[in-house]
């Protein structure tokens, strides 16, 4: 499993870029470590998507455009993907990394800025933290 792992870190960026040519390996593989890179990348991906796939004034579920179905699709593929192979995201569990994936469509689909994410999710896992570290300290008490 472990090689696995280690081919898809080493080819995926190569291919991505070789096959699509929309960014470099080098801007894919910072891209993936970071939430603003995350945030630069899926508006990229998607223009080149809404181009290739003729997705423009198309609509889906809900009524809402494709390239935005797009646009949350791979917000949350790209954190999950980097979180899995250990570009960016790896210190936190899966579903801090859906979290953040979720914060990415946010800002890409224009709902918030990425300071404002930055900001609330700096509140909602700062506050967790606190709570485990309250309930470490009740378990530590009972014993």
């Amino acid at each position: 499993m472990k090689n696995s792992k280690e081919w898809i870190k080493l080819m995926l960026p190569v291919a991505v870029s070789v096959v699509i040519g929309v960014v470099t390996q080098s801007q894919f593989v910072e891209g993936l470590a970071t939430l603003a890179g995350v945030v630069f990348l899926v508006p990229v991906f998607v223009e080149y998507l809404k181009e290739k796939f003729d997705l423009s004034g198309k609509k889906w579920l809900f009524g809402w455009a494709a390239s935005r179905w797009v646009s949350w699709g791979l917000s949350i593929g790209l954190v999950v993907l980097s979180w899995s192979v250990g570009f960016g995201f790896e210190t936190m569990g899966i579903w801090k990394a859906l979290v953040y994936g979720v914060a990415a469509g946010l800002v890409s689909n224009g709902y918030f800025t990425l300071e404002q994410i930055q900001l609330i999710l700096a509140i909602v896992f700062e506050r967790q933290d606190k709570v485990n570290r309250i309930n470490e300290i009740i378990a530590l008490k009972k014993k």
